[in-house]
């Protein structure tokens, strides 16, 4: 029986490892933002298509507070040829416990490859720990490089 379960657990294990990790999370801390630019690099399929979230953490700042507080992102995109697009985003300040929003659903990128996104916030106080970025499959998964 344990021989069995054993045998199972493996078995789920080598099928999760093959999984395609076209999906991406990652919070960058504002100590390894050189010049207040968090960069996020990521493999993208123009064959998916992808829901986008930026979150935000501000240890100083409880939620409450943080809500009439709005914070300014300059982000870049660069894509694998090259190419980039520039736009400016606006959120509310994330708190001790953090904030998440959707920055874009149902995206399709015009390429497929390693694309590059640097998010540049604007008036960040010295309490200010980072940016995540998420970016899940239309199928619900995420999963962590």
């Amino acid at each position: 029986m344990l021989r069995r379960i054993l045998t199972a657990l493996a078995a789920a294990l080598a099928l999760v490892s093959c999984t395609d990790m076209s999906t991406y999370e990652q919070f960058v801390r504002t100590s390894n933002a050189p010049d207040g630019v968090y960069a996020f690099t990521m493999e993208l399929s123009e064959d998916s298509s992808y829901d986008m979230v930026i979150c935000t953490r501000d240890d100083a700042v409880a939620f409450s507070e943080s809500a009439l507080q709005v914070l300014r992102l300059d982000l870049e995109w660069v894509a694998p040829s090259g190419k980039s697009w520039q736009e400016t985003v606006y959120m509310r300040s994330g708190g001790q416990k953090g904030n998440a929003v959707t920055y874009r659903e149902d995206s399709v990128p015009s390429e497929t490859g390693e694309w590059k996104l640097y998010i540049k916030p604007s008036a960040v106080s010295g309490t200010f720990r980072g940016i995540g970025f998420i970016c899940t499959t239309e199928d619900g998964t995420r999963q962590t490089p």
